[in-house]
């Protein structure tokens, strides 16, 4: 089912919680709404499922307005971020509850139940309690409740926050696996970057209860549109540059600090002052000797943090800048220690020009 928002406002008392969000979600994505704490995008999940109203705009399911159509009627499956499990009630008859709720007959009911039991890999757990099963089987059981009417569209809320790191790991990859398997349209809030990457079709990131960019994971982060979302979805090197000359595709600018020049690609002429956002994995250590890049400049290191894949250094160069780079493989080109020189590097193509 395709779901859409033309011009979406919302507002409680003075607070404008959601301001002007219009998105379109395509039939069997997973659509993550990510952004920070405060940013609305529980709140634009649960104007979809029914649960707010919006002061203006359209919610389409299907090309259909449902602006008017009660939760219970929007043919939603809501995961809460809490799991609202009935502690008093079998894994059975959590799931069931919402089909007896319904009037379902008892033989469709067991089918059902034991269809999505199935799907989720509860089935052999239909009478334990929530409080025998690991924060896992309890989400997993929130889901299956969620999926056994058959809705339309799965509106998930934060729906690992609960579990440990590992554990949220796994649990992604399981929804991400079930929600491919059944097709069905999902909407995920989640505030998690690395979360969002790596179950989502597409992202929308939200700021202040506005769309700041929209796309699939790999073009958010490979050319954020702005800032916020350079520094959001992952981190990112802000450089301000002046433009100095451009010819050929390709633009000469210096740095506000220091004297360095660099050369930057560029589609289109540029000018005047810029901002570039530079990821740390761009950025290269150079070895003594090695030849430089079209854009290669020197540091010191003032910090080194070893996290097993990599080491994260923050250097001191251009001036009085303190930036972040990511060394991958450090068993092998081992780790600079604080107050060394390092010699840095990137390719003319790496940096990306974004807005304020």
């Amino acid at each position: 089912m395709q779901v859409e928002l033309r011009d979406i406002r919302k507002s409680f008392g003075r607070l404008t919680v959601i301001d002007g969000v219009s998105l379109e979600i395509e039939e069997g994505h997973l659509f993550t709404l990510l952004g920070p704490s405060g940013c609305g995008k529980t709140t634009l999940l649960k104007i979809v499922a029914g649960f707010h109203a919006p002061d203006a705009g359209q919610v389409l399911f299907g090309g259909t307005r449902v602006n008017a159509v009660p939760p219970h009627k929007r043919e939603t499956g809501m995961v809460f971020q809490t799991y609202a499990l009935f502690p008093h009630l079998t894994v059975f008859d959590n799931v069931a509850y919402g089909l007896r709720t319904r009037r379902t007959s008892q033989d469709q009911i067991r089918k059902k139940v034991a269809e999505v039991l199935e799907n989720v890999q509860l089935d052999g757990l239909e009478a334990r309690f929530p409080s025998q099963l690991s924060g896992g089987q309890q989400q997993r059981v929130a889901l299956a409740r969620a999926l056994v009417f058959s809705p339309r569209i799965l509106l998930m809320d934060e729906p690992l926050s609960n579990l440990d790191a590992r554990l949220r790991i796994s649990m992604r990859e399981e929804i991400k696996r079930i929600q491919k398997r059944l097709g069905i349209t999902t909407i995920y809030v989640t505030h998690d970057q690395e979360e969002a990457m790596a179950i989502s079709d597409r992202v929308a990131i939200l700021n202040g209860g506005r769309l700041e960019q929209i796309g699939t994971p790999w073009e958010i982060y490979a050319a954020p549109r702005n800032r916020f979302v350079a520094q959001f979805m992952g981190s990112s090197n802000i450089l301000d540059l002046d433009v100095t000359g451009y010819d050929a595709g390709r633009a000469r600018a210096q740095a506000r600090t220091g004297d360095q020049v660099f050369h930057l690609c560029s589609g289109k002429p540029l000018s005047g002052p810029i901002l570039v956002a530079l990821r740390p994995e761009w950025i290269d250590i150079l070895p003594d000797g090695a030849e430089a890049p079209v854009n290669a400049f020197t540091g010191t290191v003032v910090s080194a943090m070893f996290v097993g894949s990599l080491v994260r250094y923050g250097v001191r160069c251009l001036g009085d800048r303190l930036l972040t780079i990511d060394a991958a493989d450090p068993h092998k080109r081992g780790i600079k220690g604080e107050g060394e020189p390092i010699r840095l590097g990137f390719d003319a193509e790496r940096p990306v020009v974004i807005e304020p």
